[in-house]
C-alpha cells in the first residue's frame, strides 16, 4: 500500500516486479484491498491499474502510526534495559 501512497495510479504489473512477487500474488491482495474499499482498480485490455483510495490512504496513515508506537515503545525498553544505543565506531 506504500507504494500506492502518492494517490496516482500503478499497474499491478509495476507494483509486481517492485515487490519482487508474481503478479499473481499481487492480484490476491488487490483483492481483498479493492473489497475492503481500500485500492480502486481500473482495468483496460490486459492491463490493471491500482490507486489507493482516501480510505486505503487514511488505514496506512493509522497502521504507520500504530508501527511507529510499536518502534517508539521497543526503543524505550531497550533504553531502559542497556542504556542509551552507542554510536557505531
Amino acid at each position: 500500500m506504500c507504494l500506492l501512497a502518492d494517490l496516482h495510479w500503478h499497474e499491478d504489473a509495476v507494483l509486481a516486479n517492485a515487490l519482487r512477487v508474481k503478479p499473481t500474488v499481487v492480484a490476491l491482495h488487490v483483492e481483498r484491498l479493492a473489497a475492503a474499499g481500500y485500492v480502486s482498480v481500473r482495468v483496460a485490455g490486459r492491463r490493471t491499474k491500482l490507486r489507493l483510495t482516501p480510505l486505503g490512504l487514511d488505514r496506512l496513515a493509522g497502521h504507520v502510526a500504530a508501527l511507529q508506537e510499536v518502534a517508539s515503545t521497543a526503543a524505550q525498553l531497550v533504553t531502559s534495559r542497556h542504556g542509551a544505543p552507542r554510536s557505531p565506531t
